[in-house]
C-alpha cells in the first residue's frame, strides 16, 4: 500500500521474492531508476497485482541490463503492463 513504488531498486541490486503478495501500490510494485542498471529481480510462488492505481504505471520497471526471472507467480490487475524495460533487458 505505498503511495509510490513498493519496492524501489538501486544499481546492481538483486532481489528474490519468495511466497509474496504485493498489491495495492500508488506508482509500480518493483521499480528502477532508468541510472540503475543491472538490477536483478526473481519472482516465485508469487503475487503481483491492482498496482498503479495514483500514477498510471507498470507493475515492474527495470533498467538496461536488468534480469527479470518470473517461476509458478502471477503479475496481473495492474493500470498499464506487467512489465516495461528501459532498454534491452
Amino acid at each position: 500500500g505505498a503511495q509510490f513504488d513498493g519496492i524501489h531498486l538501486g544499481e546492481r541490486t538483486k532481489l528474490v521474492l519468495t511466497g509474496c503478495v504485493v498489491l495495492d501500490h500508488g506508482g509500480g510494485a518493483i521499480g528502477t531508476l532508468y541510472s540503475a542498471v543491472r538490477a536483478r529481480v526473481t519472482i516465485v510462488d508469487s503475487v503481483v497485482e491492482n498496482n498503479a492505481s495514483s500514477f498510471p504505471s507498470e507493475a515492474i520497471s527495470l533498467s538496461i541490463q536488468s534480469r527479470l526471472d518470473v517461476v509458478r507467480s502471477s503479475i496481473t490487475d495492474n493500470a498499464r503492463a506487467a512489465v516495461y524495460t528501459y532498454g534491452r533487458v
